[in-house]
């Protein structure tokens, strides 16, 4: 279950990292595609974050946190 989570939100930074023209690619057409990126991201970051079976390093969480500031 950790490995699954883990593999979802490395998928997610993915997708926010590739160029805007594949990121619309990602997504159906009647979905807010923009929307979509920062929802899945935003889930996965939460349920690897909080859940006490997944140690992160320090700068990990630093970093995860950079990336969503709210």
């Amino acid at each position: 279950m950790i490995v699954g989570m883990m593999t979802r939100l490395q998928h997610s930074l993915q997708a926010l990292a590739v160029p805007a023209d594949v990121q619309l690619g990602l997504f159906p057409d009647f979905v807010c595609k923009v929307d979509e990126l920062a929802l899945d991201f935003d889930n996965w970051r939460l349920c690897v974050v909080d859940n006490s079976r997944v140690c992160l390093t320090d700068q990990q969480k630093t970093l995860l946190a950079t990336l969503d500031p709210a």
